[in-house]
């Protein structure tokens, strides 16, 4: 019914597609997916975009640690690709757990006395934490 027209009914059934137009399945499919993340940000998690900028900047990370170059700028490089994340940004308790042996890795590599076993090991140990993101990230996929 339309406002002003009592008791005139309008068929507007018949007008319609049954489902939205298949152009606009991405666009449903993305805004899902903006609002799911939007929601977890609000509810003080870390959204999957993040958490997968996250995995990329470790798996980055890793590269330049495998890379035979000085281990300083290595080091270096490494601290300044995860830098911006904190603890708070780790999904689950057994990535934080991960985070901050990382972190106190680091700084124990980071005094100047570094061998290359100790960059081994910091591979090993960021290697772990992408896992346990994926491994998260896998979970939760709609």
């Amino acid at each position: 019914m339309f406002p002003g027209r009592v008791g005139q009914r309008v068929d507007v059934g018949s007008a319609l597609p049954d489902g939205p137009p298949t152009s606009w399945l991405p666009l449903l499919a993305e805004s899902r997916r903006f609002i799911r993340d939007f929601r977890s940000t609000l509810h003080g998690m870390t959204s999957r975009a993040q958490l997968e900028r996250i995995t990329d900047k470790l798996e980055q990370a890793r590269a330049i640690l495998d890379y035979s170059g000085a281990i300083e700028r290595r080091l270096a490089a490494v601290r300044s690709l995860i830098r911006p994340y904190s603890r708070d940004d780790m999904p689950t308790d057994a990535a934080r757990s991960l985070w901050s042996q990382l972190t106190e890795q680091m700084l124990r590599s980071g005094s100047g006395t570094a061998t290359t076993q100790d960059l081994r090991d910091l591979s090993l140990q960021i290697h772990r934490l992408r896992q346990a993101i994926r491994g998260h990230l896998d979970k939760t996929a709609d």
